[in-house]
């Protein structure tokens, strides 16, 4: 019985082991398979594309821009845009204005803008007022940017509710209304659309803020500096020191160049860990003229955030 059970086991032994020695292969030849099925995909794709199917034209756009191969999905994106398809045109114009795959013409990129605009499409709407709120690709026009976003905003567009309290709360002007821009970014905030939260707290801070607006504003630049906002590490370091070393702090353990207790105290340990990440991190220069200036808690910021 001993024997015929050990035969049993030396027989299972050696199954495993061929199991083991053919899973590798059979994993290759899936991955092989799966490369091969995606190629084939394309391949079809490419093939009603060129007959003018639209939606093959699109659906090779999208694939190609996902994988990186800009150029390739401009052409296909030129292709459907013919067609007038409004997404089309406005990824198009989005390329333009972006320099991906295409040599960069903001102000074609506009035009293709308005169209899309004309045509009701929402993201063209946006993307048009934020270029007029900049001037990219044409002149200039506050008062017609935020006529644009108020339009994109009532269909719901976050992006453009965004801009469109940042260009109320912006430079004096008579398209401008910063109390109407502080709500209307207090309303996202309270939504939890994160780019509103660093914007929020600039807001608070402006003029004379009451001791309740700068709680509100410590916080939330807390909160986005542990999203990883350098800008708002920054932020802390000139106004809330000891915020900052303790965020600090806690990503430098969580890297494994432990600053000692997490405890908002900038000691020599503390100083030690930063340094030591400042040198391995190649951001030295920056550094060395001491771990609370603006610039180099900005860029420990983007190499701690980056590293946790």
């Amino acid at each position: 019985m001993m024997f015929r059970s050990s035969s049993s086991t030396l027989v299972f032994s050696v199954i495993l082991s061929a199991i083991a020695a053919t899973a590798p292969a059979i994993a290759e030849t899936r991955a092989g398979s799966a490369v091969a099925v995606v190629a084939e995909a394309e391949s079809d794709l490419a093939r009603r594309a060129d007959a003018s199917d639209l939606r093959a034209q699109l659906s090779l756009a999208r694939m190609l821009a996902q994988d990186n191969r800009f150029g390739l999905s401009v052409q296909h994106w030129q292709l459907a845009e013919a067609q007038g398809h409004p997404r089309a045109r406005y990824q198009l114009a989005g390329a333009l204005m972006r320099v991906e795959g295409v040599a960069a013409d903001p102000v074609e990129g506009v035009r293709l803008l308005r169209l899309g605009a004309e045509a009701g499409h929402i993201s063209s709407i946006a993307s048009l007022a934020r270029a007029l709120e900049t001037g990219l690709g044409a002149e200039p026009d506050l008062s017609e940017a935020v006529r644009l976003y108020e339009i994109a905003a009532a269909d719901g567009h976050a992006y453009a509710r965004f801009r469109r309290a940042l260009a109320l709360s912006d430079k004096p002007s008579p398209a401008t209304d910063p109390t109407r821009g502080a709500t209307l970014l207090f309303d996202l905030v309270e939504e939890g659309y994160r780019p509103a939260f660093f914007a929020m707290a600039e807001s608070l801070m402006m003029g004379r803020p009451l001791d309740s607006q700068r709680e509100r504003a410590r916080d939330l630049r807390r909160a986005e500096a542990l999203a990883g906002n350098d800008q708002a590490l920054a932020r802390l370091a000139w106004a809330y020191p000891n915020d900052y070393i303790m965020i600090v702090q806690a990503a430098l353990c969580d890297t494994g160049h432990s600053g000692g207790q997490i405890n908002g105290s900038l000691t020599a340990r503390t100083i030690g860990a930063i340094t030591r990440f400042c040198l391995e991190t190649g951001i030295n220069d920056v550094c060395r003229h001491g771990p609370m200036r603006s610039d180099a808690a900005r860029s420990n910021g983007r190499n701690l955030f980056l590293t946790t």
